[in-house]
C-alpha cells in the first residue's frame, strides 16, 4: 500500500486535533500525537496532565536522547501503519527530522488568528486549567519552549491551511488537500488552501 503521512503542525488552538479526528473519521486514515509519549509518561508518573508538566517532560526526554527523538519513535509507528496516518501536533524542527524522509510525508501547517485560537481553547479545555487562562496567560504559553518554535514550520510546510472560518471551511479545505495528496503532482505547486 502507498500510504500518505501527513503531519499537522500550527500554533495552539490552530485546529490540529479538529482536522487529524477527521481525518480519522472520514479517511480512516492511523491518528499520532507527537505528545502521546509525553502524556504517557506524565500519567505514568501520576502528575498532572498540565501543559507545564508536558513541556517539561518533553525538555527532559529531548536533553537526555537527543532533540530529534520524538521524531524517531512516531516514524517508526507510522512506517508500522498499515494505513494513511495523520501525526498531529509537530511543534519544531527537530520533530519533522525522521519524519521527512519518509515516503509520501507531507507537512501541513494551519494558521488561525490568535483571539480564535485562544477562544477555541477555552472551550476545548484539553489540559486542566485551559478553561480558566485568560487572554495573557495563553500568550504567555505560546512562548514556552514547547511552542515558541512551532512558526518556524510554516515556511518547510508543503501546504499551508488557513483555519480562521467554521468547520464547514476547514473540512472543505481538507477534503482539497486529500485530493492533492493523490494526485500527488500537485503538491509542489500547491501551498496555500
Amino acid at each position: 500500500m502507498n500510504k500518505t503521512l501527513i503531519g499537522l503542525s500550527g500554533e495552539m488552538g490552530s485546529g490540529k486535533g479538529t482536522i487529524a479526528h477527521y481525518l480519522v473519521d472520514r479517511y480512516g486514515f492511523a491518528k499520532f500525537r507527537m505528545s502521546d509519549m509525553l502524556r504517557d509518561i506524565v500519567d505514568r508518573l501520576h502528575v498532572e496532565q498540565s501543559r507545564e508538566n508536558i513541556s517539561k517532560t518533553s525538555k527532559m526526554i529531548r536533553d537526555t536522547f537527543g532533540e530529534d527523538i520524538m521524531s524517531r519513535v512516531v516514524a517508526q509507528d507510522a512506517q508500522k501503519a498499515t494505513t494513511h496516518v495523520v501525526i498531529d501536533g509537530i511543534r519544531r524542527m527537530e520533530d519533522i527530522e525522521h519524519l521527512q524522509h519518509l515516503e509520501n510525508f507531507v507537512l501541513v501547517y494551519i494558521e488561525v488568528d490568535e483571539r480564535v485560537r485562544y477562544e477555541r481553547l477555552i472551550l476545548r479545555n484539553e489540559n486542566k486549567g485551559d478553561a480558566e487562562k485568560t487572554f495573557e496567560e495563553f500568550q504567555k504559553e505560546q512562548q514556552m519552549e514547547a511552542d515558541s518554535r512551532i512558526t518556524e514550520l510554516r515556511d518547510r510546510a508543503d501546504i499551508v491551511i488557513n483555519n480562521d472560518g467554521d468547520i464547514t471551511k476547514l473540512y472543505s479545505r481538507v477534503d482539497s488537500l486529500i485530493n492533492n495528496t493523490e494526485e500527488k503532482s500537485g503538491l509542489g505547486v500547491i501551498k496555500n488552501i
